[in-house]
């Protein structure tokens, strides 16, 4: 199967890049600029890569060709939708990525997106529709993974002995989903033949709350260390992240985005249609943490 992936730039999509091709996917992937993502890139690649430019266009973009490209997926870049124009942007592009697409005849693509997206999913679904395009969007749980923002987060509190958090945000209860597992979905399901014009969701393995996945980390990379946690107040959580730079800047605020809007995703919609194997978390954090 001949496959077109965009959106490398984003976590999601750089570890499709090293992990989506197999025998069975022979993946093509488009960047904007092919040195700039080599240099960032922490995995080798497996995908064929090509430099074209969704937002100016130009001649990379009239002269790109894949002979017998059967499906399309795009991992949303936008860190957040409420901004008008990072949204914008998104617009653009997937307006020139299907129609780069179409030009390649392919006419099925597959948007992969965040539940805290899913506000913003009735603009991204008109445009499909105004397209003429089989679509199908994915709304997905939290993915964890080395490098992950939610990796990257409780990898730096695992430095700390006393460990300020929010109620609401240890307690939440969500299903995080290994993002190898979720690679797996995408080679799993014969998109010809299911999902068409639908919205699926899709989450791990198991319910559970931040602070119990905190703790699956704790048992793995510090062992041997004791924990404390100081339950405080939102405002003095963003004061004391600002003042000791306990998580990068950017993660954190990142995180807070993500964790806003999980909950626990019932699987059993689409698990009926597409049998699937879920790897468990506490093995995902040992081997690809």
């Amino acid at each position: 199967m001949e496959v077109l992936i965009n959106g490398l730039n984003t976590y999601l999509g750089s570890r499709a890049a090293s992990h989506l091709q197999d025998s069975e996917f022979t993946v093509n992937g488009i960047v904007r600029n092919l040195n700039v993502f080599n240099s960032r890139s922490k995995e080798s690649t497996t995908a064929e890569l090509h430099e074209v430019d969704l937002i100016r266009k130009g001649k990379s973009y009239d002269d790109f060709y894949l002979k017998n490209l059967d499906i399309a997926f795009y991992f949303t870049q936008v860190h957040d939708f409420s901004d008008k124009l990072t949204l914008n942007l998104e617009i653009i592009s997937l307006k020139n990525y299907i129609q780069l697409i179409k030009i390649n005849q392919c006419k099925r693509l597959v948007y992969v997106a965040r539940l805290m997206d899913k506000n913003y999913v009735s603009i991204i679904e008109q445009l499909f529709k105004e397209s003429e395009i089989d679509y199908t969007i994915v709304l997905k749980n939290v993915a964890i993974g080395k490098g992950s923002v939610v990796d990257a987060y409780i990898k730096n509190l695992l430095k700390f002995s006393y460990v300020p958090y929010v109620k609401k945000v240890a307690n939440i209860n969500f299903r995080p989903i290994a993002v190898l597992d979720v690679l797996k979905f995408i080679k799993t399901v014969t998109w010809k033949d299911y999902f068409a014009r639908e919205t699926v969701e899709l989450g791990g393995p198991k319910e559970m709350t931040f602070q119990s996945l905190f703790s699956i980390y704790a048992t793995y990379f510090s062992p041997k260390s004791k924990f404390y946690g100081v339950n405080v107040p939102k405002f003095i959580l963003d004061l004391i992240h600002k003042r000791y730079h306990l998580v990068n800047g950017e993660d954190y605020m990142e995180f807070n985005r993500l964790m806003k809007f999980e909950y626990p995703i019932d699987n059993t919609v689409w698990v009926k249609k597409i049998p699937f194997h879920f790897t468990p978390i506490s093995h995902t954090i040992r081997t690809d943490c």
